[in-house]
């Protein structure tokens, strides 16, 4: 997972799409993972992007990777993640693939 979250600062946005839409598939199965903190400072960062693509996998991924998991929970408190998704939130409006997993950390 970290040499896919090294990407995630690329230009291509093709590039970290397809990142992206890859760590979301694994983030299910890498909830006891560690050495999470970089990846998950990118994707809050990546919450504020301007393609729906972008922050939709990024709220899933952070859904998916805070569920269960104090430590992560911490990190993204810790990296401005309660605000980036708040305001993800208020953006999103009805757009239920964001907000779903935006609100949703078990």
């Amino acid at each position: 997972m970290q040499a896919l979250a090294m990407h995630l600062t690329h230009q291509s946005t093709r590039l970290v799409q397809n990142c992206l839409w890859t760590l979301r598939n694994l983030s299910d199965a890498a909830t006891k993972v560690d050495n999470m903190d970089q990846l998950l400072q990118n994707l809050v960062h990546l919450l504020r992007a301007s393609d729906i693509n972008v922050v939709t996998c990024a709220a899933g991924i952070l859904s998916n990777l805070t569920c269960n998991n104090q430590r992560n929970k911490i990190t993204v408190c810790q990296v401005g993640g309660v605000e980036a998704l708040v305001a993800t939130i208020y953006s999103a409006g009805e757009r239920e693939e964001i907000t779903e997993p935006a609100v949703s950390t078990d």
